[in-house]
């Protein structure tokens, strides 16, 4: 897991440690790391954490917007130093959770539909004794402009990520509207061998984290 040194105007603040799936960060009080500044956004942004892969930071259309090391982000992977600044506040991203890191609170359990069958307890059973997952331990998600995944290398799982553009040119997956995340990961699932393959190659080949397939990739 992850931890952020928080800081305003040099002075320290508090450091926390990252949530394992998504640490929501805003003003409202349902965020997970709340930040009571004006210029904050009842919800700014989230940064996902699965495991050991990289953390991935978007910003969620915030009215003033997400620095990462002073440039405007929408989505980005967080490595090792990087600053994250939303209005005064500066978060240092830390890989590993550091001692005098404190815990944020939990998001509350997902509430079940009781009239959807497929959501019934015993169908969420069945679904977490799965022993392997398409896209990694965690699953295949989509990030705002790709598809984040991860894949077994040098005994380890590495984050990867898949374009838009590449997901449409190659596998004619059209990511846009209402339910474009869906198709984006269908997309991914339905031909993560061959993307799987590429990303093989580009980490072999380069040995840069995290993995990022472009178009060009595919090109022979």
């Amino acid at each position: 897991m992850a931890s952020l040194i928080l800081t305003i105007d040099g002075q320290p603040l508090r450091t926390v440690r990252l949530l394992e799936g998504e640490t929501l960060i805003g003003r409202d009080l349902d965020c997970n790391l709340v930040l009571e500044l004006p210029a904050v956004s009842k919800h700014h942004a989230v940064i996902i954490c699965r495991g050991d892969a990289a953390a991935v930071l978007r910003d969620l259309e915030s009215t003033n917007g997400t620095l990462v090391n002073g440039k405007a982000v929408s989505v980005t992977p967080l490595t090792l130093g990087d600053i994250v600044k939303i209005a005064d506040i500066e978060m240092q991203y830390v890989p590993r959770v550091l001692p005098e890191a404190e815990d944020l609170p939990q998001p509350p359990p997902a509430e079940l539909v009781e009239d959807d069958a497929a959501t019934q307890p015993a169908a969420l059973q069945s679904l977490g004794r799965a022993t392997q997952r398409i896209g990694g331990p965690a699953g295949a998600s989509w990030v705002g402009d790709a598809v984040a995944f991860t894949i077994a290398a040098r005994g380890r799982d590495v984050q990867a990520f898949i374009s838009a553009d590449a997901l449409l040119a190659h596998f004619d997956v059209l990511v846009y509207g209402a339910d474009g995340a869906m198709r984006a990961v269908q997309g991914y699932e339905e031909n993560h061998v061959a993307i799987n393959v590429v990303a093989w190659k580009i980490f072999d080949e380069t040995g840069r984290e995290p993995i990022r397939i472009r178009n060009s990739d595919f090109e022979a």
